[in-house]
């Protein structure tokens, strides 16, 4: 039972979006993404600050601009971050028209940019479309 859960191990998990978590997991960013989306896409990473200053996002922008993909950082989530941040960074993601929207760090940029990718496609406000069956387009 010791040998099951070791944290040199990468774990994938799709339901229906795909996470990948673990040790190292970062080095598959350009891998997962390509198989996914293709090439030549635009890329907003929503996170924040600290993941930023701690240098954490370097190694997955490099291996996505070396791989030809061009990348917008959002760092402006905070724990528990209220609707204005969405707001703006849905609005930066349709501005510099993102193709996909990657949310790197803990549960508040995670949920910041899966709510961000939800918003885009959509104009109004983001309680427009809270409750069941009022999205119809994929984030």
């Amino acid at each position: 039972m010791i040998d099951f859960f070791k944290m040199a191990d990468i774990f994938r998990f799709q339901m229906p979006r795909r996470f990948v978590f673990g040790n190292g997991a970062i080095e598959s960013i350009r891998d997962e993404v390509q198989m996914i989306f293709g090439k030549n896409k635009k890329i907003m990473i929503v996170t924040d600050k600290g993941v930023v200053n701690a240098g954490l996002i370097d190694d997955a922008v490099k291996s996505l601009e070396k791989a030809g993909y061009s990348t917008v950082i959002f760092d402006e989530v905070i724990p528990e971050p209220p609707v204005s941040i969405v707001l703006k960074g849905t609005d930066i993601a349709r501005s510099e028209k993102v193709d996909l929207i990657f949310g790197f760090g803990g549960g508040s940029p995670i949920d910041s940019a899966k709510a961000i990718s939800v918003m885009v496609p959509y104009e109004g406000e983001i309680h427009d479309y809270l409750g069941e069956y009022r999205i119809k387009k994929p984030g």
